[in-house]
């Protein structure tokens, strides 16, 4: 038979429009998985039931074991996600890390979950091949949409990736931007985590994207680095918040651990100081910009190559006072250079992030003194 006849074997648009979604949506998960080498077991499940959801509905069968595994696996992901809402955490987001509210991610998985149980289960279809055909094809591209829409989350100009979804244990949001190449290859990338100054303090991760590094990524890109940008809720930067941004990152994506390089602009300048000498053994590199450290402390950094950058007429944070510092770490023996540009003041950070040279620098330090 070349068309379908039986009872209740009509191929209904409801039920074929939540298939595609539901395939794209674990085809995008899937991808994520693979490319990131991840071990998420939460995701890895919610990929494989939206997968398995989504191509019973494609086509069309009465299985009862498949649906009743896909109405199991969605209720629990529902409550999964849920939950996360109730305890102040991002839900997950229906295509890899596009960024939307929470409020989106669950109104999705309930309206998925009604459908799968609503959907009436008539005759078994009689399809022909044509049908056979136009079915796979559609899961298909379902499939390949649901790639490209999570292989499109990656690059530096200017997309992002993970606002909410980047949430720490300590409760900062992050940014990340992974460079051009990131999905083409398996290798370790070197890291640049960056800390803000304090106007972009808040809960709107859009004020860190406005100046500093992000801004630089999200204009020019072409920079071959992960890039971290975490926002602060308060004035004042915590050593061991910053390294839990560090280790959260080291797990979700492929990052060199002895290439990451720790780099701040004024209330950051000050934050690099005191999470480099806090952590000295975790960075390859670090390069405090227009921030205040404490000299009686610089000692613990003696072995890490420090790059300090300062305006000459800074009136926010005086040159004086990365002076102190790279004298006192000059006279502990460190590695450690200072460059003050003349006639600038407080944003000393435009010209070090738009300059080459500093990315070279960067690039020629490893964790523990290698090149």
């Amino acid at each position: 038979m070349s068309t379908e006849v039986a009872s209740g074997g009509r191929w209904e648009v409801a039920p074929v429009l939540l298939g595609i979604t539901l395939v794209a949506a674990g085809a995008a998960d899937g991808h994520r998985l693979v490319v990131e080498r991840s071990g998420d077991w939460a995701l890895l499940g919610r990929a494989d039931v939206e997968l398995l959801g989504g191509l019973w509905l494609l086509g069309g069968w009465k299985a009862r074991a498949a649906r009743g595994l896909a109405l199991a696996g969605m209720g629990a992901l529902v409550i999964f996600d849920l939950a996360r809402t109730a305890f102040g955490e991002a839900p997950r987001c229906p295509f890899g890390r596009i960024d939307v509210g929470p409020a989106w991610v669950v109104v999705r998985d309930v309206v998925g979950l009604g459908a799968l149980v609503g959907w009436r289960i008539g005759a078994r279809p009689v399809p022909g091949r044509r049908v056979h055909q136009a079915r796979l094809g559609i899961a298909l591209i379902a499939a390949m949409v649901g790639m490209a829409v999570e292989a499109s989350q990656v690059g530096q100009w200017p997309i992002l990736v993970t606002v909410r979804s980047g949430r720490t244990r300590s409760g900062l949001d992050y940014l990340v931007y992974l460079p051009d190449g990131y999905y083409r290859s398996l290798r370790r990338w070197p890291a640049i985590l960056v800390l803000h100054g304090r106007g972009e303090c808040g809960e709107d991760i859009g004020l860190v994207r406005s100046q500093g590094l992000p801004r630089r990524v999200e204009q020019g890109g072409g920079l071959p680095f992960v890039v971290i940008a975490p926002q602060n809720t308060v004035f004042q930067w915590d050593p061991a918040e910053v390294v839990q941004v560090l280790d959260e990152t080291l797990a979700r994506f492929r990052v060199d651990p002895d290439r990451v390089y720790l780099v701040g602009n004024s209330m950051g300048g000050a934050g690099t100081w005191s999470s480099a000498i806090e952590f000295p053994e975790r960075f390859a590199a670090i390069a405090p910009i227009c921030g205040a450290g404490n000299p009686a402390r610089a000692e613990r950094l003696r072995n890490l190559p420090t790059w300090a950058f300062h305006g000459a007429e800074d009136r926010v944070v005086p040159p004086e006072l990365s002076e102190r510092m790279v004298d006192a770490l000059r006279a502990a023996g460190g590695d450690v250079r200072l460059t003050l540009y003349p006639g600038v003041g407080h944003d000393a950070w435009t010209r070090t992030f738009d300059d080459p040279a500093f990315y070279e620098w960067l690039l020629q330090h490893r964790r523990g003194g290698g090149h």
